[in-house]
């Protein structure tokens, strides 16, 4: 818990889109149970564990890496943000834009070996 200092609010904001949506995503399978199959729970549950790890236990960084290749943080991120399977919802287009002013900037963050390279 030494990592959570006013200095590593640049940090946190970094991360905060994925691991937001990561939580969300959590929150809604478990309380519609959605219309993922059941086998994938213990996936949900897996990628439950791995988030609050990331949260508590590794630096922010790594949580940027690790979550956004994991294929249920994708699911998840589907799952809200597209109403009823079709339309585009607000967490589904600021996703969208997030992505691609993100992607910009770690393109050259990681071409000049910059954090969070």
């Amino acid at each position: 818990m030494n990592y959570w200092t006013p200095d590593s609010i640049p940090n946190f904001l970094l991360a905060s889109p994925v691991l937001a949506i990561s939580l969300l995503g959590l929150y809604c399978y478990t309380r519609s149970r959605s219309d993922l199959p059941v086998v994938v729970t213990p996936l949900i549950v897996l990628h439950g564990v791995m988030t609050f790890l990331l949260i508590f236990q590794s630096h922010t960084q790594i949580a940027l890496r690790v979550i956004s290749t994991d294929p249920v943080f994708w699911w998840l991120l589907t799952e809200i943000a597209f109403k009823d399977g079709e339309a585009l919802t607000k967490i589904g287009s600021g996703w969208i834009w997030w992505t691609v002013i993100w992607g910009a900037i770690s393109i050259v963050l990681w071409a000049g070996h910059y954090p969070p390279a």
